[in-house]
């Protein structure tokens, strides 16, 4: 606006609750009282729905390396990954680890229950959270709603592969296409699909997955 001592910009926030056209009335006051006013047409469209859960892509963890160089650790809160050394040092918020066994092949295991032939430094880590993990026959792309996680974690088939408390902290014998329910010690309900394996416990071995978890 200009009142003859210059320009002068404004915001202002205001929330419409409906989809639709609206005439907002803006007023201007000088010093003496005077008022003029203007009108303006806001038109509001259907923004994106909220999502009550987040979703991470094409996220990829190696085969554990005694040099540590490879990231083989999720934070399923973030979707980042970790090598051995950072995982550590992120302790509190590492929810699964890779490894590949001899005879458990292509595996996921959870700091509180995880082969230590794998990560040798588990026992000094400060926080070792007990991430739970079960199979079930959901199809990934289905699941879009925090409540169908929680379903199928619920509904699925408890792991037995592990060593710790309910034995659920370890899934054995994983294979391309897999979806696979999880708990993290936050309470947070997750899948994951595994979408590409290159079998092996060398360096360049990996696991491909993509995962949904609750907010």
């Amino acid at each position: 606006m200009c009142n003859g001592y210059g320009s002068y910009s404004f915001t202002f926030d205001r929330t419409f609750n409906t989809v639709g056209t609206f005439t907002v009335t803006i007023t201007a006051i000088d010093k003496n009282g005077e008022t003029d006013s203007k009108k303006a047409t806001i038109t509001v469209t259907a923004g994106d729905t909220y999502s009550d859960i987040s979703s991470f892509s094409a996220r990829l963890l190696y085969a554990p390396l005694v040099s540590g160089v490879q990231a083989c650790a999720l934070a399923t809160a973030t979707g980042a990954t970790y090598t051995q050394a950072g995982a550590k040092a992120n302790a509190s918020a590492i929810d699964i680890l890779y490894f590949y066994g001899a005879t458990a092949n292509a595996s996921f295991g959870c700091p509180a229950d995880a082969l230590t032939t794998a990560y040798p430094d588990l026992p000094t880590w400060s926080v070792r959270n007990a991430t739970q993990f079960a199979t079930t026959s959901v199809a990934f792309a289905d699941v879009t709603t925090a409540a169908a996680l929680q379903t199928a974690f619920d509904n699925g088939t408890p792991s037995t592969n592990g060593t710790v408390g309910a034995n659920d902290g370890r899934i054995y014998n994983l294979s391309t296409n897999q979806v696979v329910a999880f708990k993290t010690a936050a309470g947070k309900a997750g899948i994951l699909k595994v979408t590409e394996i290159n079998a092996g416990a060398g360096t360049g071995n990996f696991i491909k997955i993509d995962v949904k978890v609750q907010k």
